[in-house]
């Protein structure tokens, strides 16, 4: 009989463990908005090497992005997905026409950028976040250091224009007290 209880335990410990990991994945992908999971943050010398193996497709989103006249826009994986991009001054969603464009989207999507935006001066390329923080590369599009809401670190990489970011909503928060 021992046997048996023995078996039994091990089985509910393994549906336990494996329902806990489970629960605990799900939380921290919807707690971070589905786009890292308990991820490290990428520092400036890995987002540099990432950008020089990216940097055509973030050339091709930003080309599009300044030609396309709008004035702010926000990408997300479901925009993308639905070929569309949020544009703001217009107050609804605009249809990507351009196939380079949207397949540049898709592949900088599968390599793991979770949010694109345009707004002020900047177009902004999250690949990394965690509640109030973010890094990821941001381009200049009038020349000038872009102008992020929360920036706390901001280093040149090796194109014009072209920045590493790090944003931390607490930290630019207590620096402005």
């Amino acid at each position: 009989m021992k046997r048996p209880k023995k078996k039994l335990l091990a089985i509910l410990f393994v549906c336990f463990a494996a329902s806990f990991s489970l629960f605990v994945g799900i939380l921290g992908l919807s707690f971070l908005g589905g786009f890292v999971a308990f991820g490290r943050p990428i520092g400036a010398e890995q987002m540099e090497r990432i950008f020089v193996e990216d940097y055509e497709l973030l050339e091709t989103v930003t080309r599009f992005l300044v030609d396309s006249g709008h004035l702010s826009a926000h990408i997300r994986r479901s925009d993308i997905a639905n070929g569309e991009i949020h544009v703001f001054d217009v107050g609804s969603n605009v249809q990507i026409e351009d196939t380079n464009t949207l397949e540049a989207l898709e592949e900088l999507v599968s390599r793991g950028y979770s949010v694109i935006v345009m707004s002020d001066n900047a177009i902004r390329f999250q690949r990394w976040s965690s509640r109030d923080i973010g890094h990821g590369i941001v381009f200049s599009i009038d020349g000038n250091a872009p102008e992020l809401h929360a920036l706390t670190r901001l280093e040149p990489l090796p194109k014009p224009s072209w920045y590493y970011y790090e944003s931390n909503f607490r930290v630019w928060n207590s620096m402005r007290e």
